[in-house]
């Protein structure tokens, strides 16, 4: 989950609220597992999330309309939501209380995707190519959120 405290020199006035955006990505259902886990949705709504960010491979349409009844959700097309989730947008750039959030799901093209495929299973999963890739897409972002990786990763730069 991701909290952003709105301060007062960010958007000017006095505000004392937090936004709390719910983060998951990669949800795989029902290919990987039959449906989202129940602690997921469980901690969504005990943390009052404000707002809930999917970043990409949902695979199918009941995932998102599941999460919109705890928050309104943003989503990206993951490479496994080209069947039944094709009107996602490969990317989306948010702003929320002031904070500018980039959020892709990290897999880049079709021919990018199969590339990165082909040296995944030479070399190994390298994180930092994608974490390259993502920075260049946002170059400008406050906060930007991918999925792609089944890795959880958390990183601040700058």
């Amino acid at each position: 989950m991701l909290r952003l405290t709105i301060s007062q020199s960010r958007i000017g006035g006095s505000l004392n609220r937090m936004a709390i955006l719910g983060i998951l990505s990669d949800t795989h259902i029902p290919d990987r597992v039959p449906d989202l886990h129940p602690k997921i949705l469980q901690t969504f709504k005990e943390a009052g999330v404000t707002a809930i960010l999917h970043a990409g491979d949902v695979s199918v349409p009941r995932v998102l309309d599941t999460l919109e009844q705890i928050a309104p959700v943003h989503a990206v097309r993951g490479n496994r939501d080209i069947f039944y989730l094709r009107r996602l947008p490969m990317r989306v750039r948010l702003n929320i209380d002031g904070v500018s959030i980039g959020m892709a799901h990290g897999h880049g093209t079709f021919s990018r995707y199969m590339i990165d495929k082909l040296q995944r299973a030479i070399e190994g999963r390298y994180a930092g190519k994608y974490v390259r890739r993502i920075l260049a897409t946002f170059p400008d972002a406050d906060v930007i959120v991918f999925g792609h990786l089944h890795v959880p990763c958390s990183f601040r730069i700058d």
